[in-house]
C-alpha cells in the first residue's frame, strides 16, 4: 500500500465516518424523543466504528482490484513535489492525531484521579441523582461527587 491510498483510506473512513455521525445527530433527536437510549449509545458505537474501521475504503479497493494487480506502485514518484507535500500532509494529520490522543489520555488519567478522591454527596444530590435514576431506567448506581 502506498502513501496515495494511506491518504485515500484516511479521507474515505472521514467522509463514511461524518455521513455516519450526520445520520445519527438526526436519529438520535427521534431515538431520544421516543425515550430509547439504548437505540442512540448503539447508534454512537456505529459512529466511533465507521471513523476507526475503513468500510468503504476495504470495498472500493476490492472492487478497483487494488490490492491484486501489479500496478499499484507510487503514481507520483516521479514528480517530488507532491510527494514531498503528500507526506507533509500525512505527518501533519499523524502529529495532529497524536497530539488529540496525549490530550485525551491526560484527560483520562485526571478523570481517574478525581474519582479515587470523590466524596460522597449530600442527601438532597443523592435523592435527586435516585430519581434521575429511576426515570432513565439505569441498572447501575450513580457515583455522587
Amino acid at each position: 500500500m502506498n502513501l496515495i491510498s494511506t491518504c485515500l483510506l484516511i479521507l474515505m473512513t472521514s467522509v463514511t465516518g461524518s455521513i455516519t455521525f450526520w445520520l445519527w445527530r438526526c436519529g438520535s433527536r427521534i431515538l431520544e424523543r421516543q425515550g430509547k437510549f439504548q437505540g442512540i449509545r448503539t447508534g454512537l458505537v456505529t459512529v466511533v466504528l465507521s471513523f476507526l474501521i475503513p468500510f468503504l475504503f476495504v470495498y472500493k479497493a476490492v472492487q478497483l482490484r487494488l490490492f491484486l494487480d501489479g500496478n499499484s506502485g507510487p503514481l507520483f514518484w516521479n514528480t517530488p513535489v507532491l510527494m514531498i507535500v503528500g507526506r507533509l500532509l500525512f505527518f501533519a494529520w499523524a502529529g495532529g492525531a497524536l497530539w488529540k490522543m496525549f490530550h485525551m489520555h491526560r484527560k483520562k488519567s485526571g478523570l481517574r484521579v478525581l474519582l479515587c478522591k470523590h466524596r460522597r454527596a449530600g442527601e438532597e444530590i443523592q435523592t435527586i441523582a435516585d430519581r434521575v435514576r429511576e426515570d432513565l431506567h439505569i441498572q447501575r448506581n450513580i457515583l455522587y461527587t
